[in-house]
């Protein structure tokens, strides 16, 4: 495994000083596959409000950062190798956070989350990172705290503190479960926002701390990642409805999150056995689990591989995932 590239959660800045979030442990030659997240405005940095609109930005302006991609069969956003100005790598921002003086209030807030979270969990502070908008400076002192936590075993020690939520730890509450329902589905509504709730208390990858919400997020140790880039690859199919049940959850974190499942699914008169679902949307990460039956609307696809065929279901062909779902099965 290359550990000189950037991975999952890194920022990569281009020499243009457009921001982009890595969104792959895994690379194709030359590129870093990576969303952009800001670009420079007059009075710093300005956020990205959707995929579409970051696709539009940069045919207009800056079309070598898009390409087509033959192994996912769709167009990708990355950085070309070439065009990389930095790296910021969340762990070793973390690090130089905890030896800087004159901290602002958020980043003092930070420091003291992480420094609790480490303690309960007893997992090593260098396990832990800090990304979105405090990496790039473009955070006020209520922005939301998303901070990674690297290998899978951290992740569920530090998941099952979330959990608890001792003090000064605290649970979602309505108001705050309420913005974020607003923020993931502002125009089209595919969860309900009881459904929503639901899905985000029993998660326990989100709290507050001193008012402020945070995240957790699992990114692969460098040992956990194995596979390299055109190892898969993906045919679309078309657009399908599904019930299946879970018959593994260990990838259900992860970016994709990814689902074993057993179902059945019929599209143009041919019936698919598929055996996993897929989402790149943060609202489906963590979304069902091990024995339960999920119901999904998304992309059927075919995947292929040196071990053969085999199909899943994508949820979230844009990063708003706009008729597409995962949830719960509930019988009516």
């Amino acid at each position: 495994m290359n550990t000189t590239l950037p991975r999952l959660r890194d920022f990569v800045v281009s020499k243009e000083g457009l921001v982009f979030a890595v969104a792959s442990y895994t690379h194709p030659k030359g590129y870093v596959i990576a969303f952009l997240r800001y670009i420079p405005g007059k009075s710093g940095l300005a956020k990205i409000k959707s995929t579409d609109d970051s696709y539009t930005f940069l045919r207009e302006n800056h079309p070598k950062y898009l390409f087509y991609s033959k192994e996912l069969d769709t167009l990708l956003q990355g950085v070309p190798l070439t065009e990389v100005g930095k790296i910021i790598h969340p762990n070793k921002f973390l690090t130089g956070l905890n030896s800087a003086q004159d901290l602002s209030d958020h980043e003092d807030r930070i420091i003291r989350l992480v420094n609790i979270l480490s303690k309960y969990s007893k997992v090593s502070l260098e396990k832990f990172g800090v990304t979105g908008s405090v990496l790039v400076e473009a955070h006020t002192y209520a922005s939301d705290i998303d901070l990674v936590v690297y290998g899978r075993y951290n992740f569920e020690e530090v998941r099952e503190v979330v959990a608890e939520c001792k003090p000064p730890l605290k649970g979602l509450n309505d108001v705050t479960i309420n913005t974020a329902y607003s923020k993931r589905f502002p125009l089209t509504k595919e969860l309900s926002f009881s459904e929503f709730a639901f899905h985000e208390k029993r998660k326990h990858t989100s709290g507050l701390f001193e008012g402020v919400k945070f995240d957790i997020l699992y990114t692969r140790d460098w040992s956990e990642i194995s596979s390299g880039w055109g190892d898969l690859k993906y045919k679309k199919i078309g657009l399908v409805e599904l019930e299946a049940e879970v018959t593994d959850d260990t990838l259900a974190f992860d970016y994709p999150a990814v689902y074993k499942v057993s179902g059945t699914c019929s599209l143009g008169g041919r019936s698919f056995n598929v055996s996993e679902l897929a989402s790149y949307t943060h609202t489906y990460s963590g979304q069902v689990f091990l024995g339960e039956k999920a119901q999904v609307s998304g992309m059927l696809e075919e995947v292929s591989s040196s071990r053969g065929v085999h199909y899943r279901i994508l949820v979230g062909s844009t990063r708003e995932a706009e008729g597409e779902y995962i949830k719960l099965f509930t019988p009516k």
